[in-house]
């Protein structure tokens, strides 16, 4: 036992020599699952990762039930982001002991790095049920995926419990920061800021919120300045190109992006970024190789079918599934028609909002909100996003997509359409979380110029925000925000024009092939660059703002055409 706590001693002073040294030289060392887990050790130390592994792997093989050799190769993966490797250790831990909270906080953590969030999730929320040592960690990382998952509300709930035990945690306070960031919630931003100014107040992190809260209180100059002056930290960088494609100097931004696409090429978390930047450029070959790395791509849905790269589909029964928002499964659901031209089994897995809206009786297509994976075989999978890439250049037939384009009015006490006067759908902002806010979307009071007009309006957003209420309750419009998407497409079908900003309601209005005028902002999302050009909605007529936070222009144009419009109307009814 004394050469044990001579080996020990010596690790712990950082005499890896001697402690290696003292191993070797015991009694059949090569079988001493002990000895073995202390040579790990010894190796990790020297940064002989390959070494440590074997070690680690031996000990373990030599003793089935011997918990710290399994533990320090955990370790050592996560030390290298072996992330596969580390959730095959973690699930070894667990079947030794399912109780101890620290295993469950390894278990989370390693299936969080392998995207399986929600039964991350499960397991941080075990290990603090089992008194974690660090549940501040298991919070904070809980808080990360719902933030990840756009549940901001929710996911504030976590990072506020990971703050209250530690409220000098910098990467806690930061991660609140971000939140709020997301919620545009600029009185918490402010408060928090301060936290982290008293910490840090010279840290690149304190400039880099600074700046996002001067965005979000539009002081648009003074962010620039602090943007400017961190060029170097690409964070900053990729902040100013985003101000400068928001405010239309589209071209600066540009140039600035290619200066440092190579720097950002590499980082997961630029992604998304380069991905919307190309696409909305044109570059759709390379656009969609980061589209395909986006962060909703990464949830680990149906891991048990393999996904679909190109392969023949000749006999092959294929699952289509969304994995974004409303409008995007509108959008993009059209690609289902090529691929019905190469493959006779497809099922494809829409939101329950939408169900009601497809076409149930196309040969080879079966449309499902719900499925028991389980109880199918499918030999593929793709997601609606990753279709895209496939089909994109194709022309599609308007007449054969698969949204149900036939649909009856169904008149009743809530709604009346008098068809003698023009009646038009609008929609002037979506979801306040939404990609592209603010910028995508109107105060209702920017309108006021078009309400002037003897028109019918039938809003058809399903919220109206605190800030456009009491507005709207002075205007004489249709309020149809209780109605279902299935009765908004009926309701759609009998008016004579729908206006909106970019939400689901204009996609569902121009595949229903209703005239559809739609409002864009200087810098809109990237399938309204170049990509709007390859297969444009035919009833769909674009209004783009062309000054930055200004909708006078833009409504006034509207404005024009539609009393161009109402007269029109007038002289059908003479």
């Amino acid at each position: 036992m004394n050469e044990y706590k001579n080996i020990i001693d010596n690790i712990n002073n950082n005499n890896l020599d001697d402690a290696e040294k003292i191993c070797r030289q015991t009694n059949n060392f090569e079988n001493n699952h002990l000895i073995q887990n202390f040579l790990g050790i010894i190796n990790a130390k020297k940064n002989k990762f390959d070494s440590a592994e074997k070690n680690f792997i031996k000990s373990f093989s030599l003793e089935k039930n011997f918990e710290q050799s399994i533990k320090n190769l955990y370790l050592l993966y996560l030390k290298q982001r072996k992330i596969s490797p580390l959730l095959d250790c973690a699930k070894k831990l667990i079947n030794i002991n399912k109780n101890d909270p620290s295993y469950n906080y390894f278990l989370a953590l390693s299936l969080e790095f392998n995207n399986y969030f929600n039964e991350a999730v499960k397991f941080y929320k075990k290990s603090i049920d089992l008194n974690y040592v660090e549940k501040r960690n298991a919070y904070n990382n809980i808080g990360n995926i719902l933030l990840r998952q756009k549940k901001q509300l929710l996911s504030l709930k976590y990072f506020k419990k990971a703050y209250e035990l530690d409220k000098k945690n910098i990467h806690i306070i930061a991660n609140l920061l971000s939140n709020y960031v997301v919620l545009r919630d600029t009185s918490n931003l402010e408060f928090y800021l301060k936290k982290l100014y008293s910490i840090d107040k010279n840290s690149r992190l304190f400039l880099n919120y600074k700046a996002e809260l001067l965005i979000l209180k539009n002081e648009i100059d003074q962010a620039k300045e602090i943007l400017n002056q961190n060029l170097d930290d690409v964070r900053f960088t990729t902040k100013l190109i985003g101000i400068h494609f928001n405010t239309g100097e589209y071209q600066i931004g540009k140039d600035l992006f290619y200066k440092i696409k190579n720097k950002i090429y590499n980082d997961p978390n630029y992604n998304n970024f380069i991905a919307t930047t190309l696409l909305y450029d044109g570059n759709f070959e390379e656009g969609f190789k980061f589209y395909d790395k986006r962060n909703s791509k990464f949830v680990r849905e149906y891991s048990n079918i393999n996904e679909w790269r190109g392969e023949s589909l000749d006999n092959k029964k294929i699952l289509v599934y969304f994995e974004q928002g409303l409008g995007d499964t509108l959008q993009f659901s059209k690609y289902i028609v090529p691929l019905l031209k190469i493959c006779k089994n497809v099922t494809f897995l829409v939101q329950e909002k939408l169900a009601d809206l497809y076409n149930k009786n196309i040969d080879g297509l079966n449309i499902v909100s719900k499925i028991n994976i389980d109880n199918e075989n499918f030999d593929y999978k793709i997601d609606l996003g990753s279709l895209i890439k496939f089909f994109y250049k194709e022309k599609i037939d308007n007449s054969k997509l698969i949204i149900n384009t036939q649909k009856n009015f169904i008149q009743n006490k809530f709604i009346k359409i008098d068809k003698s006067k023009l009646n038009v759908g609008i929609v002037w902002s979506g979801s306040n979380y939404g990609p592209n806010e603010p910028y995508r979307s109107i105060s209702l009071e920017n309108l006021k110029k078009l309400f002037s007009l003897n028109i019918n309006f039938y809003s058809l957003q399903s919220e109206i925000r605190d800030n456009d209420a009491e507005y709207f309750k002075s205007l004489n419009i249709n309020n149809c925000g209780n109605f279902d998407l299935n009765e908004i497409s009926k309701i759609i079908i009998n008016l004579d024009l729908v206006i909106s900003t970019d939400t689901s309601i204009l996609h569902l209005s121009a595949i229903l092939d209703k005239e559809t005028w739609g409002i864009l902002s200087l810098y809109p999302d990237w399938r309204w660059g170049e990509f709007q050009k390859i297969n444009p909605y035919k009833s769909l007529k674009l209004f783009k703002q062309n000054k930055f936070n200004d909708w006078h222009d833009t409504i006034s144009d509207i404005y024009n055409q539609l009393k161009i419009r109402l007269h029109k109307k007038k002289n059908e009814y003479k």
